[in-house]
């Protein structure tokens, strides 16, 4: 079984999985109301780090305050979130696993109460990379 192709590793254009097992996107309200993040949520992802998965698929991080779709999920949508998201991936890391993000940034951020767009005309979307908080983590 060890031969597995599940075990063996599994390379993108930047970045190489040890394995090909990947915790998927979990729904784990662990964190604050305020969007800053938890032990508790550090401790959940470290489960499946230490297990021995390739990579773990954040759950929904919010990169704006108006688009969230839950509460208590960890944003990065701030300066402030950085100390949190750092030390999830850095801990992560350590145990020989990748942490892929799953920025999101709901429809409710760019829709009014009437359901229209609030985006000028021409203008470009915001994307993560274009973020403070997500460029401090590159």
């Amino acid at each position: 079984m060890i031969d597995s192709i599940v075990f063996q590793p599994l390379a993108f254009r930047h970045l190489t999985i040890k394995n090909r097992v990947l915790r998927s996107s979990l729904a784990g309200r662990f964190n604050n109301y305020d969007g800053t993040g938890t032990r508790i949520h550090i401790n959940w992802d470290l489960k499946f780090a230490r297990g021995g998965v390739g990579a773990i698929i954040s759950s929904n991080a919010p990169v704006h305050p108006r688009g969230i779709i839950v509460p208590n999920y960890a944003h990065i949508d701030r300066d402030e979130t950085i100390p949190f998201w750092r030390e999830l991936v850095d801990e992560v890391h350590e145990q020989g696993c990748k942490y892929i993000s799953s920025n999101s940034r709901s429809r409710a951020a760019n829709a009014t109460s009437a359901g229209s767009s609030t985006r000028r005309a021409g203008a470009r979307p915001t994307s993560p990379s274009r973020s403070t908080a997500w460029s401090a983590l590159r």
